[in-house]
């Protein structure tokens, strides 16, 4: 029971609040910590061999450790306080729907586009995409906003 109603929770504030940009949201947190190992990694490997390794190691720690971390910190929350732990789960779950967010920041570089206005389609979907969109023509922006939202 508890599943639905956080599911059903999420969508409904979702559709009403979306991801306000003043709220710290988990892919932002997880773009800098992705950033700042790559600066880590590339100063110190150079090997291909040794550049794959430390992907690896990122693609099982970063989900591992985020699972972990959340899972044990949503149980503390639960035991300290029942509706600080359903609250704080209801946020999270929201943050990994962003029905809202997304339509609105597509649309965003949809009306750019039929504009004609490419620099600002970039910049636009560069809010949607974590790759650098400085070189993309109008298809691959159009690609690229696709792309996120179907994600």
């Amino acid at each position: 029971m508890k599943n639905a109603v956080i599911v059903l929770g999420t969508f409904l504030l979702d559709l009403l609040a979306g991801d306000p940009p003043w709220l710290p949201h988990p892919v932002r947190f997880f773009g800098r910590v992705i950033a700042a190992y790559e600066r880590l990694v590339r100063r110190l490997a150079r090997e291909p061999l040794a550049l794959l390794a430390s992907g690896i190691l990122l693609a099982v720690l970063l989900p591992a450790g985020t699972y972990i971390v959340t899972a044990r910190g949503l149980e503390m929350l639960y035991r300290w306080h029942h509706a600080a732990g359903f609250l704080v789960e209801l946020y999270l779950v929201a943050t990994t729907i962003a029905v809202k967010g997304l339509g609105t920041a597509a649309g965003a570089v949809r009306r750019a586009l039929a504009a004609g206005e490419l620099p600002l389609a970039r910049e636009r979907v560069a809010a949607l995409v974590g790759r650098d969109t400085a070189q993309l023509d109008a298809r691959g922006v159009a690609r690229a906003a696709v792309g996120s939202v179907a994600e």
